[in-house]
C-alpha cells in the first residue's frame, strides 16, 4: 500500500476504509468499493454508478471529468 502515500490524505483514507470520497478517480472508486452491480451500471464508462448499500437503498455516484463529484443515498430504483 505504498502507493497510498502518493495520494491526498482524504482519498487514501477513503480507500483504506472502503469509502467513496469526492475527487476520487473511477479507478480509485473501484479499489475502494469494488465494481457496482452490472444490472444498474452496465458500463464503467458511464458517469453515474449505483451501489446497493442496504436493502432498498442505493448510493448514486456521479463522476464529472473523470472525478467523483457526489455520492447521494436514496431509494433503490424499481
Amino acid at each position: 500500500m505504498d502507493q497510498l502515500k502518493e495520494l491526498p490524505d482524504n482519498i487514501a483514507a477513503g480507500i483504506k476504509d472502503g469509502r467513496l470520497v469526492e475527487g476520487m478517480t473511477k479507478d480509485q472508486a473501484l479499489i475502494a468499493r469494488g465494481y457496482p452491480p452490472r444490472h444498474r451500471t452496465p458500463s464503467l464508462e458511464l458517469n453515474e454508478w449505483l451501489y446497493y448499500e442496504t436493502p432498498g437503498f442505493v448510493d448514486r455516484v456521479v463522476f464529472v471529468d473523470g472525478k467523483l463529484q457526489s455520492v447521494t443515498r436514496g431509494p433503490a430504483p424499481e
